[in-house]
């Protein structure tokens, strides 16, 4: 069924199922859409005999190449991926979307460990799957995630112990958090739903700071306010000395984990490591909160000589280097498919 956003009822039934189901990610939730606003939201489910929501499928979608529309389920299926045939229920379910808007492709890639043997099953029944062949840049997310599985740590201290929870980390990186602890910084922090304007000024800044230093590009401010107004839940954080921002997040707690997302450091008062006391404190948030997995994102090289997976190994260590099982693509039309690949 394609789901009726002018029915607030369903809609609502919708976004709980989504919310509660195990095998969810923040970018399957209806919220997503108003984040991504340059993209067009439908959305696909399945019932049981009984009328309830059994599986769902988040769609955006935007055109890609001329006069076709790439039909994209960030981190989707929710459902189990290794129920084969509930998959194919959910791509049988969108095909009237693929008409009504002329798609080429559909493409999902749920965040499913490796697996081979999956992987054949689903070009076995004429899927294109986009796996460990493909070139990690060549797709629309990272395949590999750094993320630390707090299940197989015990947090040691007292709660009220600035340090409590430090033993969970290797000498280097506690003694880095510790210079940070010594530094007497303050710890600030405020829900999406509580941020105002202020607040995202001030986050923008270090944004802006962040991005010159290193030569990279960076989204509008607009993008970091919506992201905080879809999800209420949702986190940004700040280390603060004295007058000076040194450090901010905007995490999101969703399913399984909270998903660190954004984060920037000023140029002032460097030496105070705020990074990684803003790191530290939410991962103990994180903790704080039952999740399992504190996600710090995608990488793109598992070598040391890489300085973003250096950094993120330097907090979960090798193991917490998570590969998942890539693309799935269902394409519509071969000859707009190829064009799209080709960009």
């Amino acid at each position: 069924m394609i789901l009726d956003q002018n029915n607030l009822e369903e809609v609502n039934k919708y976004n709980e199922f989504v919310r509660k189901n195990e095998h969810s990610q923040f970018t399957q939730d209806t919220a997503w859409a108003h984040v991504k606003n340059n993209w067009h939201g439908e959305y696909v489910y399945l019932t049981d005999s009984e009328g309830e929501i059994r599986a769902a499928l988040s769609i955006i979608m935007i055109e890609a190449v001329p006069g076709s529309m790439f039909m994209y389920a960030p981190r989707g299926p929710v459902c189990d991926f290794y129920d084969i045939e509930t998959v194919k229920e959910l791509v049988e379910a969108a095909k009237p979307l693929a008409e009504k808007y002329n798609a080429f492709l559909l493409r999902m890639d749920p965040e499913v460990f490796e697996d081979d043997e999956l992987v054949e099953k689903y070009r076995d029944l004429g899927f294109t799957f986009r796996s460990k062949e493909t070139d990690l840049h060549a797709l629309v997310q990272p395949r590999w995630n750094v993320m630390m599985d707090l299940a197989k740590h015990e947090f040691e201290g007292n709660e009220d112990d600035p340090e409590y929870g430090l033993n969970i980390f290797k000498s280097k990186t506690r003694n880095s958090i510790r210079k940070g602890l010594k530094m007497d910084c303050d710890v600030i922090y405020y829900e999406g739903k509580d941020v105002t304007e202020q607040e995202v000024d001030i986050f923008y800044e270090l944004i802006k700071i962040m991005a010159e230093r290193q030569g990279i590009n960076h989204r509008p401010k607009d993008y970091y306010k919506r992201l905080l107004e879809a999800y209420p839940d949702a986190r940004l954080y700040f280390i603060k000395h004295e007058e000076d921002y040194l450090a901010g997040s905007i995490s999101i707690p969703y399913g399984k984990k909270v998903a660190y997302l954004y984060a920037a450091t000023s140029n002032v008062k460097r030496n105070y490591n705020a990074g990684d006391l803003l790191i530290f404190e939410l991962i103990k948030w994180t903790h704080s909160i039952g999740k399992k997995y504190f996600d710090f994102g995608g990488v793109f090289s598992d070598d040391s000589s890489d300085g973003l997976y250096k950094f993120k190994k330097g907090f979960a260590g090798e193991e917490g280097l998570f590969k998942f099982i890539g693309e799935l693509d269902v394409v519509y039309n071969e000859e707009k498919y190829q064009e799209y690949l080709k960009k």
